[in-house]
């Protein structure tokens, strides 16, 4: 897949050259220098980088393009073998501001020498490495010796000037990065000095094929000897993929591009015709079917993922709207949520924030210990599912949801009514039922809003019935038993006059498994709060109906939910009453 990924990075770099790299390039935290030999360190200007340096002023584009050719392309193979200097080139000099410290700082003069001594003749470091030997020397009859007299003068003014410099800054972790004034082709020239004999996972892999050279490529690949697994015993070469000189400097390019894009916190990466980077917070707003990759950095960037995406659909099959199955919650400040999410981004927003406490859309990677979630539950809910949620949102890949999505939304639902937290009980219940009809195909039975408000209706009118000639007051169905077990539950609850009262009771009811729970249940709460029954011909109603009624099919606790939620039938007189009442008789934690 990598090979494929590299062509069509090839093709945009042809276009494109360096600026491909370069215009999306990040310089890290730090202070940067750019001297000539005239300079003095005591009032040499400083270009101070941090987060929120303006990425696109002409000072920072020069630094990012002497910056970007002449960083080491990992700590494992540096120019320096104290690992104090981090550059790669005689006119770069890349130290951590802390290592120049004067009592414990690890910068001194020898190791200033000893870096500009590989520099100057770079054969010392490749003496045991027979193929970096024989790749470097071929650089350097192509492209001549090193210029000795001059790398002294550079290493001269370094001593001279690094000291004073360091003298006017903050000596934290960052870096402090030297650029000798000169033209870009000379960092470019001398970085490829660099680069070419150290490109390989190990020259020690290579193998000459006719005039060129194959070998093991060092990006996202580790091979040695304590790592005998990611050697493909089954073939002659046990070597994973053997690539040529050529290609192999064209995958640096591509890997120097997605650490770029790391650095952007664009890590989610889709390469069709050409490659799209897409913030971690963000998605695709186009249709896509072609590479996907999703990277990290650290030291180097790393691919965490990738998969083959055959449909990635930013526009949802059908559009998803969000009905008022339950529309009243309490106090002034309830706002109900209700949308038409037409597209994959809207929806991710809307689960994030109405399950998950708007944690799911920050958090899809995060460890466990580095998430600040207050709630158990929901944490739980979010780690456990959180990978199926991003084989939708960024693969297209909707299975896994809608396999749990029925399952998980009821557990987190029912933890919102069990910490009090009614109205986000109400939101999650609507946004609930909306995604199962969009898994269902607006197949599959009557919408939970028409059966709500069809058993709503029918409950209404039942217990209001003061004289019973025509033996109306009777359940006709299951939907109507478990609508009434909620309405009674939440009739209950309005009674507790406790200052420490909870939702937790319901609980028993929700996870009962056969109906002589649920009547024991509820007969406890009637001798519990008998004192508190006011003479009420619908509570009389409605309990008498809930207890002669035998139920055909399984606790349906959907019903259950509704019915707790819903406006309290019993205490109806008119709209403004009713809403009065909920108001005030739930408190939210």
């Amino acid at each position: 897949m990598i090979n494929e990924i590299c062509n069509i990075f090839s093709r945009e770099y042809q276009k494109s050259g360096d600026a491909l790299i370069v215009d999306n390039y990040i310089l890290s935290p730090g202070d940067y220098v750019k001297f000539t030999l005239e300079d003095q360190g005591e009032d040499i200007d400083i270009f101070n980088v941090d987060k929120k340096t303006d990425r696109f002023q002409d000072r920072y584009r020069k630094f990012a393009k002497m910056d970007c050719v002449s960083g080491l392309i990992s700590m494992n193979k540096p120019i320096d073998p104290g690992k104090i200097v981090h550059s790669n080139n005689m006119y770069a000099f890349y130290v951590k501001k802390e290592n120049l410290n004067s009592t414990r700082g690890k910068l001194n003069e020898k190791v200033i020498d000893r870096y500009y001594d590989i520099l100057k003749n770079p054969e010392i470091k490749y003496k045991s490495k027979t193929k970096s030997l024989e790749l470097y020397l071929k650089f350097e009859n192509e492209n001549g010796k090193p210029d000795g007299e001059f790398i002294d003068k550079i290493r001269n003014w370094i001593k001279q000037n690094i000291y004073k410099i360091a003298d006017r800054l903050n000596l934290n972790k960052t870096y402090l990065k030297l650029f000798y004034s000169t033209d870009q082709k000379n960092y470019e020239r001398e970085s490829q000095r660099y680069i070419i004999p150290n490109i390989y996972n190990s020259t020690k892999y290579n193998i000459k094929i006719g005039n060129k050279v194959y070998g093991l490529p060092d990006f996202n690949m580790g091979l040695n000897s304590k790592k005998p697994y990611l050697d493909n015993k089954t073939r002659k070469s046990r070597l994973p993929v053997l690539i040529d000189s050529s290609t192999v400097s064209m995958e640096k390019k591509l890997f120097d591009s997605l650490l770029n894009y790391s650095a952007e916190r664009k890590n989610y990466i889709y390469v069709g015709e050409d490659i799209e980077a897409v913030n971690y917070k963000d998605n695709r707003k186009t249709d896509f079917r072609g590479y996907f990759l999703r990277i990290n950095k650290g030291k180097e960037v790393e691919i965490a993922d990738y998969d083959s995406i055959t449909e990635y659909r930013y526009k949802l099959k059908r559009d998803i709207e969000v009905f008022p199955i339950i529309d009243r919650g309490i106090g002034k400040n309830f706002e109900l949520s209700l949308s038409i999410l037409t597209d994959i981004g809207e929806l991710k927003r809307e689960v994030s924030e109405i399950f998950f406490n708007k944690y799911l859309e920050n958090n899809f990677f995060t460890d466990a210990k580095d998430i600040n979630l207050n709630d158990a539950k929901v944490k739980e809910c979010l780690l456990r599912y959180r990978y199926g949620f991003y084989t939708w949102f960024y693969k297209g890949e909707d299975l896994l949801v809608s396999k749990f999505w029925n399952r998980m939304t009821l557990y987190l639902l029912c933890n919102s009514i069990n910490k009090g937290n009614v109205n986000r009980a109400i939101n999650q219940f609507n946004l609930r039922h909306a995604v199962l009809g969009y898994f269902n195909d607006g197949k599959g039975g009557e919408k939970m809003g028409a059966v709500v408000e069809n058993v709503r209706k029918n409950v209404d009118r039942k217990i209001n019935i003061k004289e019973d000639k025509k033996y109306e007051v009777e359940i006709e169905n299951d939907r109507e038993y478990h609508f009434c077990i909620g309405q009674l539950l939440n009739y209950f609850y309005s009674l507790n006059k406790s200052s420490s009262k909870n939702y937790s009771f319901i609980n028993t009811i929700i996870n009962a498994r056969d109906v002589k729970v649920v009547r024991d249940k509820l007969r406890a709460l009637f001798i519990k709060y008998d004192y508190a029954i006011q003479s009420s011909f619908r509570f009389n109603n409605m309990y008498y109906m809930v207890l002669s009624y035998e139920p055909e099919g399984e606790i349906d606790k959907d019903l259950i939910i509704a019915g707790f939620l819903c406006p309290n039938l019993i205490y109806k007189k008119s709209e403004d009453n009713n809403k009065k009442h909920n108001d005030t008789s739930k408190e939210e934690d």
